[in-house]
C-alpha cells in the first residue's frame, strides 16, 4: 500500500494503490472498494476512487488540518458484497503545521 509514512497537518497528500493479490485472491477496483481507516488522536475514513484497475486516494488540506498531530494506525480494507479483507496495516505520523504554531 502506498499511503505516506508521515504528513504535515494542513498539507495535501495523494497516492495510488494498484491491484494486489493475497493468498491466491486478486483484489482490484472492478470487484472491490478500498478504504483506509485511520485511528489515533482522531478517526478518519478515506475512500478510494476507481482509477484504472486500482484506487486513487486524496487527502485535502482542510481534512489533514483537522487531524491532531500524533501517531495513527491505518488499515487498508477491501470490501465487496458479503466480503471484507484487511489487506495491510501500518502507522502514519501527522506532524504539526509549523504555520499554525505559536512563537516560542
Amino acid at each position: 500500500m502506498n499511503i505516506p509514512e508521515s504528513i504535515v497537518a494542513g498539507d495535501s497528500a495523494s497516492w495510488y494503490d494498484g491491484p494486489c493479490s493475497q493468498l491466491r485472491q486478486r483484489f482490484d477496483s472492478a470487484t472491490y472498494a478500498l478504504t483506509y481507516e485511520l485511528r489515533g488522536p482522531a478517526v478518519l475514513t478515506l475512500a478510494g476512487t476507481v482509477q484504472d484497475d486500482g484506487w486513487a486516494f486524496a487527502l485535502a488540506p482542510a481534512i489533514s488540518a483537522s487531524l491532531p498531530p500524533g501517531r495513527y494506525l491505518w488499515a487498508a480494507i477491501a470490501t465487496a458484497p458479503g466480503q471484507r479483507d484487511a489487506l495491510a496495516q501500518g502507522m502514519l505520523i501527522v506532524k504539526p503545521d509549523p504555520a499554525a504554531l505559536a512563537a516560542g
